[in-house]
């Protein structure tokens, strides 16, 4: 186990335990660590990499959302697509 599957694992436990002790919901908790453990075995059989992958894109910083319309308009025309 490397040491960034090991610290999923860590943050997995500890919302779970989190969620099975702070809020005294023992099935919640014990149900979101089997669900959380499942989900990561099953991503690092099917990909080694996929904790330093995984913690990559949550420090990526995203783009902008802008709305968009159908049509593109520039200072109220319409431009032709």
């Amino acid at each position: 186990m490397s040491s960034d599957t090991s610290g999923l694992a860590i943050i997995n436990g500890t919302l779970a335990a989190a969620v099975g002790l702070g809020l005294q919901q023992w099935v919640a908790g014990v149900l979101l660590w089997a669900v959380g453990h499942s989900a990561a075995v099953m991503a690092a059989r099917r990909d080694p990499d996929f904790a330093p992958v995984l913690l990559r894109h949550i420090r990526q910083k995203g783009y902008p959302s802008i709305a968009r319309s159908r049509s593109p308009t520039f200072l109220g025309s319409t431009i032709a697509a």
